[in-house]
């Protein structure tokens, strides 16, 4: 490659980390002005997605969550038990806001 391209790159590529960096500090600021107190989750994504092995132990009702991975399109959430019905970010901010600091 030749000398006046890698430096084309190279700044091209420290362009593309100041934009993301920028807006990553305008976004972490503006949550922080606008809410008074942020929980996060730290999800297992890969683990979420996998497919139980056929015949595996599947323990605390797994069997149930087979599909999620391909039904996280579907934005709502229906209670088995009870038939309660509401959007999957509400149901989860509701189980995440009690065990935040």
């Amino acid at each position: 490659m030749p000398a006046g391209l890698n430096k084309s790159v190279a700044q091209l590529l420290e362009r593309i980390s100041t934009v993301r960096r920028d807006f990553l500090h305008k976004l972490t600021h503006r949550l922080t002005c606008e809410n008074q107190a942020l929980a996060i989750e730290d999800l297992n994504v890969q683990g979420m997605m996998a497919k139980p092995k056929p015949g595996a132990f599947l323990p605390n009702g797994a069997s149930r969550k087979r599909g999620l991975s391909r039904s996280l399109a579907d934005r709502r959430w229906q209670s088995p038990e009870y038939g309660t019905e509401m959007l999957r970010d509400i149901n989860a901010a509701l189980n995440i806001a009690p065990r935040s600091v």
